[in-house]
Parts: C-alpha cells; structure tokens; sequence
C-alpha cells in the first residue's frame, strides 16, 4: 500500500469478486459509514455469497489500514495482491 501519513484524509474502498479494485480519497464532507460498518458488511456478504463486493467509505489512513488487514486475514492474500494506486 501507498505510504501516507495524513490521516485525515477519508477514503473509498471498492472490492469486486473479492479483490481490491480501487482505493480513492474522498472528499472530506462526504458521509462516510467507517470501519465497523465496512467489516460488517463484508462479512455478512462472505457469509451468504462467498464474495466481497461494493465500495466502502473509511475516515482515515488508520481505518484504510485496519480494513486491508481484516480483508487479508478474511478473504486471503489475493484481495490484497497488487494492490491499487490512491486515486487522489
């Protein structure tokens, strides 16, 4: 993943068939959802069709970090392999 140290900044994550296609910052005053929200979806989407799929809105740098390491640890290493430039 790329190194950056703002954590401000919000980001949008977007998964097809269980792969990380985009990662993209957002703009600050869109409505994001966070972590929690992210990694429950995720799960409930494993659990019913065996993919992870949509976009998801995380706050900060930390967030983005703890999300690519759950879906890591949940879907294995190929979601996380090659990973996608920022889109700023």
């Amino acid at each position: 993943m790329n190194n950056d140290n703002n954590q401000s900044s919000a980001y949008s994550v977007t998964i097809t068939n269980n792969k990380i296609s985009r990662i993209s910052k957002t703009p600050e005053d869109e409505e994001l959802l966070g972590i929690e929200w992210a990694i429950s979806e995720v799960k409930d989407s494993l659990k019913f069709n065996g993919k992870a799929d949509g976009t998801y809105g995380l706050t900060n740098s930390v967030e983005l970090n703890e999300f690519i390491e759950f879906l890591n640890e949940k879907v294995g290493n190929e979601c996380i392999k090659d990973l996608p430039a920022i889109d700023s």
